[in-house]
């Protein structure tokens, strides 16, 4: 069963970095985006709702100042831990996170998984849908776990929050665009 009971209750949101001083130019971010995707967060997440995160949450960071900030921030805060979250499970912990792994739920009776990566390989079904982050602005290669570019993939949403406009994403709003 699936932690998502209310899509209209659940935002979900990616890669923020918060704390890496080199992605503002590795992603061509603007100045001060840690205090924009706070900023944002703060403003649409609702206290009771369900803020699902895809990962990548601080990286070379002062993490101890990023644990309070985190932990201040709105929401249930679940997380399925990507590539750069390297700290032990407890510091996420102590941010108000819950960790999860990858899941797979069902809306309108399709499947939506949830994971850090991309598929790797092409859908066997043609009704999954996968939203992910890791890739951050740089579109799709072939390998989810590398940086490479290439077109769009029909059955997946990248929501790294360099395509969000640094903010979390409302997912019953997401859905019912990505359905209509």
């Amino acid at each position: 069963m699936s932690m998502i009971t209310d899509i209209e209750n659940t935002w979900v949101t990616s890669d923020n970095h918060f704390g890496h001083a080199n992605i503002e130019h590795l992603c061509k971010r603007p100045p001060n985006t840690d205090t924009l995707m706070v900023e944002e967060w703060t403003r649409l997440v609702p206290a009771d709702a369900l803020l699902l995160h895809l990962g990548d949450v601080a990286y070379r960071a002062d993490f101890e100042m990023w644990r309070r900030v985190i932990a201040q921030l709105p929401g249930d805060k679940h997380l399925i831990i990507g590539n750069h979250d390297k700290q032990p499970v407890k510091y996420y912990k102590s941010c108000g996170f819950t960790v999860i792994e990858p899941f797979l739920f069902t809306y309108n009776g399709k499947p939506i998984s949830f994971s850090h990566y991309p598929l790797e390989t092409p859908r066997t079904d043609p009704d999954q849908l996968r939203i992910h982050g890791h890739i951050h602005n740089n579109g799709y290669g072939y390998d989810p776990h590398t940086d490479s570019s290439g077109p769009a993939r029909i059955g997946h949403i990248n929501l790294s929050v360099e395509v969000t406009k640094y903010r979390p994403v409302h997912l019953g709003t997401l859905l019912r665009a990505y359905f209509s």
